[in-house]
């Protein structure tokens, strides 16, 4: 008798394929979608899927269960585009229909390794510009790199990592070569180099500027030392001028007193300018002024 709150089991029956329990697969939304250039990123994800589900026995045709193998083949039609092109067959097996995608894409297969093999040329090449920004640089080393791995080309990290050190140029060494000594280039990640590069470049152009302006400030200083030292000059000449006519008798006095072994001063050479007369300076002068 049930225990009282309990439903009564009275009337059924077991049988011993109550320990096959019904088939239930969970579809993830959205599966990877098939297109002209994935097919093998495809392939690897739905044979994930498909044995995470216990149905790859399906497609490998391992086993044999009708109702496994429709939802194996329900799970393929969920990742094929109505527009891919490819023509499957709802009635045959979905290892027949799995043949018949991967026939389909076999020559597009070859061109995505043609093409990843003109990608690791390119990458082997990459080279940062001596005017070239970090930014601008990465950004094109990263899009290389991703997509080599959309090609199948499992490109590591490291691999990766000790390219673009090797890509920096000279003005970079300092940082590069502290990375590789003292950095593990084995567990560090492509975006971790990337980020200290890009720190690198702003201390790099924060020194510029300071020197930059002390640049400036040493022109401007020398400028003022010259501008200042000509016009010392100019006033010096200035001082200078006017000796000749409009000269003090008092002054060849002091020379001599300056100087003793000078010769006394001889005025018969002075020659006065409003009386063109020789022999006196202006204050002694009583002729009158010719033109």
């Amino acid at each position: 008798m049930p225990k009282h709150g309990e439903p009564s089991t009275q009337g059924e029956k077991t049988t011993p394929d109550d320990s096959m329990r019904k088939l239930e697969v969970v579809v993830p939304t959205p599966l990877t979608q098939l297109s002209a250039m994935n097919y093998r990123h495809w392939a690897m994800r739905m044979e994930v899927h498909l044995d995470a589900q216990n149905l790859w026995d399906m497609v490998a045709g391992t086993e044999t269960n009708r109702q496994k193998d429709r939802l194996a083949l329900s799970a393929m039609l969920a990742a094929i585009p109505e527009t891919s092109g490819v023509q499957l067959d709802i009635k045959k097996s979905a290892k027949e229909n799995w043949e018949i995608i991967r026939s389909f894409h076999v020559g597009i297969d070859r061109l995505v390794q043609s093409r990843a093999q003109g990608l690791r040329r390119e990458f082997e090449n990459l080279t940062m510009k001596k005017e070239e920004k970090i930014s601008e640089f990465t950004d094109n080393f990263t899009s290389v790199v991703f997509e080599l791995r959309q090609c199948g080309d499992n490109i590591k990290d490291r691999e990766a990592v000790r390219k673009l050190l090797r890509s920096m140029p000279p003005r970079y060494d300092s940082l590069t070569l502290t990375l590789e000594q003292f950095g593990d280039l084995e567990t560090m990640s492509l975006v971790e180099a990337i980020g200290s590069l890009k720190i690198h470049e702003m201390r790099l152009a924060e020194r510029d500027a300071r020197e930059e302006e002390q640049a400036l400030l040493t022109r401007a200083l020398n400028r003022l030392k010259k501008t200042k030292a000509q016009e010392e000059g100019q006033s010096s000449r200035g001082r200078g001028r006017g000796r000749g006519c409009g000269r003090s008798k008092t002054q060849p006095d002091e020379d001599q007193k300056q100087d003793g072994d000078r010769k006394p001063f001889d005025k018969s050479k002075v020659r006065r300018y409003n009386c063109q007369n020789f022999g006196h300076f202006a204050d002694e002068c009583t002729n009158e002024k010719k033109p």
